[in-house]
């Protein structure tokens, strides 16, 4: 058993060490890192420059009157507020209103500059809605104030991450029916453009030794399961350690350029910055061990398609045949979409079957549990499950491999690959 766990890491280690050595895979990696960063900032600092938006913002308005319905505990001095307005509106007036929303849109509808604007207090923190009007002259200045509210309500009140909304029947939608319904087609887009880059090299290595001079020794001091499974997790490894450093630059990167954006527009509305400012909303919606089992199944789930791509390998007789031989995780991964997406449309409602299939889990599971749908003890376990998988693909790879590891000719079909293994086995 100690000698199996020896020729693993030997396998491993070589096989990390082989590629973060290569030329291609440091420069790659470096281009990567600095496209990735520097491209945001450029991109979005000159949109912002070139784009006329470098000027203070001033909204067309001659004069402004907004209805405030404080529902919160403490009263507001709006008048800092008021001197904010005179730099985007002509003029600016808080009107304070006791009751109900409701008086106070009756009075607004009498005046064409006149609007309502809500504010609740939770938790020491202020949420200001403005009211959209039903008259379609006076949305644009509901849109304009709502803008403002969103840039200056907290600093004029010394709360710094204010929340300003426009209240439309599309924001009704929660966050976590959004995430049920994006994150699926994220993680499928994820895997396949992860498994298009990286699933060669898998296959590469499993085929590399097939033609190397020194077969014969591989099959006789380490076993195939062995090999297979060292060159698989060291490829891996590589792909994930390359991976990570894009996306960190990436993120770098477009952090970068909303400061720089800042710099050139203290008051600027481009969409890509006013997105980074608003992710203070999923603040405390997600724990660091749920994001942490969702990063794990997600790359579980990876080397489960890698484990495919060797298989690809093992049944390749030359570099040639690999490209054919590859379609098999691609298929698999259209397969498990496709099917994900006619049971249940990414909805809501996703089948709890859907969960335990190891090539449908890594699809839906992630956001299931990043929006609690699914617990901890069953992501654990659906875990548990893929990685498993893995490694049984893995060991049906070596099967192969060491069935066909001296097969020089075209690719075989699937029975005949079937008939090798038992002829082998006996």
């Amino acid at each position: 058993m100690k000698k199996r766990w020896s020729n693993f890491c030997s396998i491993f280690c070589f096989t990390f060490i082989q590629h973060i050595r290569r030329k291609g895979y440091r420069g790659g990696t470096l281009v990567g890192i600095l496209l990735c960063f520097l491209l945001p900032v450029l991109i979005m600092g000159a949109l912002e420059y070139l784009g006329g938006n470098a000027q203070d913002v001033s909204y067309a308005s001659d004069s402004l009157q907004v209805y405030v319905v404080n529902h919160g505990k403490a009263d507001l001095d709006l008048s800092a507020l008021a001197d904010r307005g005179a730099e985007y509106f002509d003029s600016l007036t808080f009107l304070e209103q006791e009751g109900e929303a409701e008086e106070a849109e009756k009075k607004a509808e009498a005046s064409p500059d006149a609007l309502v604007m809500v504010v609740d207090q939770e938790e020491g923190e202020y949420q200001v809605t403005v009211l959209e009007p039903e008259e379609s002259e006076k949305r644009e200045n509901a849109e304009n104030l709502s803008s403002f509210l969103s840039q200056e309500f907290g600093a004029a009140i010394g709360q710094t991450e204010p929340e300003a909304d426009l209240e439309t029947e599309e924001d009704n939608m929660g966050i976590q029916e959004i995430l049920n319904l994006l994150l699926p087609y994220l993680n499928c887009m994820l895997l396949y453009f992860l498994l298009l880059f990286y699933g060669q090299n898998v296959g590469g290595c499993i085929i590399l030794e097939k033609t190397s001079k020194l077969m014969d020794t591989f099959l006789i001091s380490v076993k195939p399961a062995q090999m297979l499974a060292g060159k698989v997790f060291g490829t891996v490894c590589a792909a994930m350690l390359q991976f990570a450093l894009w996306t960190a630059a990436l993120l770098g990167g477009f952090l970068a350029g909303a400061e720089a954006v800042r710099w050139i527009n203290p008051r600027t509305d481009m969409i890509l910055v006013l997105l980074i400012e608003s992710l203070s909303l999923f603040r405390g919606m997600f724990s660091l061990g749920t994001v942490l089992l969702a990063l794990g199944i997600i790359l579980a789930g990876f080397l489960l398609y890698c484990a495919l791509a060797a298989v690809g390998g093992a049944v390749s007789s030359k570099p040639e045949d690999l490209s054919n031989a590859n379609i098999l995780f691609i298929l698999a991964l259209l397969i498990s979409f496709f099917a994900v997406l006619g049971s249940s449309g990414f909805g809501e409602q996703i089948p709890v079957w859907l969960d335990w299939i190891p090539f449908t889990a890594v699809l839906v599971v992630p956001g299931q549990i990043l929006t609690g749908a699914v617990g901890t003890a069953a992501g654990l376990g659906i875990l548990a499950v893929v990685f498993a998988s893995s490694l049984l693909v893995i060991w049906l790879a070596a099967k192969v491999y060491s069935a066909m590891a001296l097969y020089k000719g075209n690719l075989l079909t699937p029975g005949k690959i079937l008939s090798m293994i038992k002829e082998n086995h006996r």
